[in-house]
């Protein structure tokens, strides 16, 4: 009898050592998504932001030099080009951490 008893106290504590656990690591799952949501949005908010900026405005200045100067026209094209594959980069590294936070593909933005 005393030996159920015994049995008994420690497969309970077991137990609730178990759900301790599973509670812990919930937690710590949760904080990690939380931070991965966090990391998402500020990238967003502004290395998005900015290339998206640069590459208008390499567009806009593209437009304004002269038709002879292909020199300043290939480097702005150059700009462009980069802040493109930047931004194409980024919005990839957005859906990395939005999937794992379960969010997944682009957000309501596009980025």
């Amino acid at each position: 009898m005393r030996a159920r008893c015994v049995t008994a106290v420690a497969q309970a504590e077991l137990t609730r050592l178990t759900v301790q656990a599973a509670a812990a690591a919930a937690d710590s799952e949760l904080r990690m998504q939380n931070e991965r949501q966090r990391i998402s949005r500020d990238l967003h908010d502004t290395v998005g932001h900015t290339m998206a900026v640069i590459s208008l405005q390499a567009g806009v200045a593209a437009e304004a030099v002269e038709p002879g100067n292909t020199a300043a026209r290939d480097a702005l094209e150059r700009i462009r080009e980069a802040s493109g594959n930047t931004l194409r980069d980024l919005r990839a590294l957005l859906n990395v951490l939005r999937s794992a936070d379960g969010e997944g593909g682009a957000g309501a933005d596009g980025v």
